[in-house]
């Protein structure tokens, strides 16, 4: 299956005092473009679809109007998640209905994890859309989780979303969030430290893979 995995596009993003909005109508469109030339079977975002909780007026509607192009006129399936700048709720609104048109928008963590499940001439492949979480959030939802530490209560989450993966099926997981244990590259830019930030587990997917396999 051919996927188009995008991420945060912050879309309503200002820098010093001046609005991006032009920029991301040029970039986002030109996503459409690449989604269309290449013939993707789907489209991941992988949260931080806004740049704030109440994103400003043209930011919903630039993202609406993507949506209606992707959608609508290319017929392309939608996968999203929430990210840490969105606000699940409202993102949430309306998206059993949009599920309809092929969009796909998990905003909220829920007990349901069953995979969106879509087929290219290979079969099934199943998509695990786990929007962005902290301890709290996933304690909220699993009460019997006992533990405080984020690297255990998001194994925990992942193993409870593998195990709704119909067995030998292909799988994605579309997560956001902090990891620790990935590899790092070098950037031109540097990079500041954030202190006493909780981390999941790189290995955590790295494991679930395993176990699949």
């Amino acid at each position: 299956m051919k996927i188009l995995h995008t991420a945060d596009w912050h879309i309503g993003k200002f820098l010093n005092g001046v609005s991006l909005i032009d920029e991301q109508y040029y970039a986002l469109n030109e996503i459409i473009n690449i989604a269309a030339e290449e013939n993707v079977d789907a489209i991941i975002i992988a949260g931080d679809i806004y740049d704030r909780a109440v994103p400003p007026t043209e930011a919903v509607d630039l993202f609406n109007e993507v949506l209606t192009k992707l959608l609508l006129e290319k017929n392309m399936p939608v996968l999203c998640i929430s990210g840490n700048h969105d606000s699940p709720t409202r993102l949430n609104f309306g998206t059993k209905i949009l599920e309809k048109s092929k969009l796909f928008l998990h905003a909220n963590l829920t007990k349901d994890l069953s995979p969106v499940i879509l087929e290219d001439k290979f079969g099934k492949v199943a998509f695990s859309l786990i929007p962005f979480v902290d301890t709290a959030m996933i304690k909220n939802v699993f009460e019997d989780i006992e533990t405080n530490s984020l690297a255990d209560s998001f194994k925990i989450l992942v193993d409870a979303a593998r195990e709704k993966i119909p067995a030998g099926v292909r799988s994605v997981a579309v997560v956001h969030q902090f990891v620790a244990g990935s590899r790092r590259w070098q950037f031109k830019y540097s990079a500041h430290c954030v202190r006493r930030l909780r981390l999941c587990c790189a290995g955590t997917f790295a494991r679930a893979a395993e176990n699949r396999s």
